[in-house]
């Protein structure tokens, strides 16, 4: 998507573009829900929004990025939803960052389900007003967990019968 005029000026750097993602996000803070705590920082060039539970809700959510080029939302046990975009216009940020701050608070006041069949292990849902979310484990996820998986296949027949 292309920026406007106005935009392109504005987004040659990261740390406008990080800038824009913060106030996105501390925005949207505003709206603080009772069961879950909030909080927004850097790490770097990223801008990062928090959300977890309180109590015995113990479901943690991020969502990430520069501002730019990658937006990311992790959740528990290694799961994410990712976007991946050059030159995103300042309206499209606000968009991605709202969508995905959404579904971190669906994350952690509902949970998430598992992917039916041979995806049980490697995806969630997540049913954010209506819509069927799917969040993947990553690529180290999968191979650690096909790694433990053999592992314990390995030992399984290495004990006497």
């Amino acid at each position: 998507m292309e920026p406007d005029g106005e935009e392109r000026e504005d987004a040659g750097s990261m740390e406008v573009r990080m800038e824009w993602a913060l106030s996105t996000m501390r925005n949207l803070t505003g709206n603080h829900q009772v069961s879950i705590e909030q909080s927004v920082g850097t790490k770097g060039y990223v801008a990062m929004l928090e959300v977890h539970g309180t109590g015995d809700n113990r479901r943690h959510a991020v969502v990430s990025t520069p501002g730019d080029m990658w937006f990311s939302l992790d959740v528990d046990g290694g799961f994410s939803l990712d976007h991946f975009e050059e030159e995103t216009s300042r309206q499209d940020v606000r968009q991605l960052i709202e969508r995905y701050y959404e579904i971190a608070i669906a994350y952690v006041m509902n949970g998430a389900r598992p992917a039916d069949g041979r995806r049980m292990r490697t995806a969630r849902h997540i049913e954010v007003a209506g819509e069927d979310v799917v969040l993947t484990l990553g690529v180290p996820q999968i191979l650690r967990g096909a790694l433990r998986s053999g592992l314990k296949a390995l030992r399984r027949k290495g004990r006497p019968g």
